[in-house]
C-alpha cells in the first residue's frame, strides 16, 4: 500500500479511531501512578543526613560494636528485637562472612508514609542498598532502613544481608 505525499492524516494516526481513548486513558492511567513515585524526592539535607547516620550504623557493625548498634536503633527496631538476640544474630552472621573488604551504595529509596501501613508506622523512611565484599564472601548484598523519628533524628529501623 503506497503512501501519497498529501495524505499526512494516514501517516500521523497511528490507532484506528476507537482505540485512541484506550491509548489515551493508558497514558493518563500511568502519570497518575507514575507522578507521585517520581515526585517523593526528599531534599538533599534529609538525604545527606540519612547518609551519616547510616554510615555510624555501618562502622559500629564492620567494628564489631553489635550493642552500640542497638542502644542508637530506632524504638521500631528495639521493639521488634531484643538485645541479645541482635548481638547473637550479628554475630552469628560476621562470624560466617568474616571482615568487610569493600561495601557500594548500589542505590537508595526514600518513602513518606502518611499512615501506619502493614505494621509499620507513619513517618519517613530511607532504604539504603549496598554490595559488599567480606573475606569469606565476594558478594553481599545489605539493606539498611532508616526511619525519621519523633526527636528529628535518622536511625536505622532494620539490617537485612542477603
Amino acid at each position: 500500500m503506497a503512501l501519497r505525499l498529501n495524505d499526512t492524516r494516514k501517516r500521523t494516526l497511528m490507532f484506528p479511531a476507537k482505540y485512541r481513548i484506550h491509548a489515551f486513558l493508558i497514558v493518563i492511567s500511568l502519570v497518575i501512578i507514575i507522578y507521585p513515585q517520581l515526585s517523593k524526592k526528599p531534599d538533599e539535607q534529609r538525604l545527606e543526613a540519612s547518609r551519616i547516620a547510616v554510615a555510624a550504623f555501618l562502622e559500629q557493625i564492620d567494628a564489631g560494636q553489635y550493642a552500640q548498634s542497638w542502644d542508637t536503633a530506632s524504638a521500631y527496631m528495639k521493639n521488634d528485637i531484643p538485645r541479645e538476640q541482635w548481638i547473637a544474630q550479628l554475630t552469628e552472621t560476621r562470624e560466617q562472612v568474616g571482615k568487610l573488604v569493600e561495601r557500594t551504595e548500589e542505590k537508595h529509596l526514600y518513602a513518606n508514609n502518611l499512615e501506619e501501613k502493614k505494621g509499620v508506622p507513619a513517618g519517613e523512611y530511607f532504604t539504603f542498598i549496598y554490595s559488599a565484599k567480606y573475606e569469606k564472601r565476594d558478594e553481599v548484598r545489605e539493606t539498611v532502613t532508616l526511619m525519621f523519628e519523633k526527636d528529628k533524628v535518622w536511625r536505622v529501623a532494620g539490617y537485612f544481608t542477603k
